[in-house]
């Protein structure tokens, strides 16, 4: 259950920072500001926070939903 959790919150965080900080996101940080400009920066923050943190919250609402079940 701790490791889940850790998983879990670390997938949220990581939603939130991306969000807050673009430059996180892989590649983006060292393309040329010619490539930068083509790209819809809030648009990827905004869908990489939400697969974050979906994917965050589904491990933990399936870790506990097969716990339920057995």
């Amino acid at each position: 259950m701790i490791l889940i959790s850790i998983v879990s919150l670390s997938l949220i965080l990581c939603g939130f920072l991306v969000k807050r900080f673009p430059m996180l996101i892989a590649g983006y940080n060292t393309m040329s500001p010619a490539k930068k400009k083509q790209v819809d920066i809030k648009g990827l923050s905004t869908f990489l926070c939400r697969c974050l943190v979906f994917m965050g919250v589904g491990m933990l609402v399936l870790y506990l939903l097969f716990r339920v079940t057995g």
